[in-house]
């Protein structure tokens, strides 16, 4: 199953009009949702990312002190990019890159038993979202309205009925809500 992650305001927004997370700042308690996202990577046989959130995560997670970094560090990721040839993760294990059609890099890339999970990558998340690759769409609504910003979803995509799968509230205000695809 492929699974895209993303945080988001209450008006919709994964990213501020400069493309950027700022806004995740509004959360100051954040152990009940890393508490999920570990329960989620123990499902992940793959991080998917597209080049600049990968970049971002490479960045901070091989060196980070969290209670989410081992997992993210030990777990396969592929890294969708045209432009990038090759990638690294400091000491951990090297992302593989991956530039093909996107039907077929997923088929390429899909873990048995396991989830392909997407976070963050926007322009990755909009391809999937028009090729119909998406299966779990997961959205944790911050408690913050911006007014403008980066949408998760194309506004080409059309009318895409979801199928309502859960809502989580957590202590921090933040919520999480999860739709199928299919």
């Amino acid at each position: 199953m492929l699974v895209v992650q993303e945080f988001v305001s209450v008006d919709g927004f994964a990213a501020d009009t400069n493309g950027e997370f700022g806004f995740g700042g509004v959360i100051s308690d954040w152990s009940a949702i890393d508490a999920d996202q570990l329960r989620l990577m123990e499902r992940t046989g793959m991080i998917v990312l597209g080049r600049h959130t990968y970049e971002l995560f490479s960045a901070f997670w091989p060196t980070a002190q969290h209670v989410m970094a081992n997992s993210i560090n030990t777990t396969p990721k592929t890294v969708l990019s045209r432009s990038l040839k090759s990638a690294t993760w400091g000491d951990w294990t090297a992302p593989t890159v991956q530039s093909g059609e996107l039907p077929d890099v997923i088929r390429d890339i899909a873990v048995p038993s396991k989830d392909l999970l997407v976070w963050g990558s926007l322009e990755l998340t909009k391809s999937l979202l028009r090729a119909g690759l998406v299966d779990e769409l997961r959205l944790i609504v911050c408690p913050v309205a911006l007014g403008a910003g980066v949408s998760v979803i194309p506004a080409d995509l059309g009318l895409t009925k979801l199928k309502f799968a859960s809502a989580k509230p957590y202590p921090n205000g933040a919520v999480q809500l999860t739709y199928r695809t299919s």
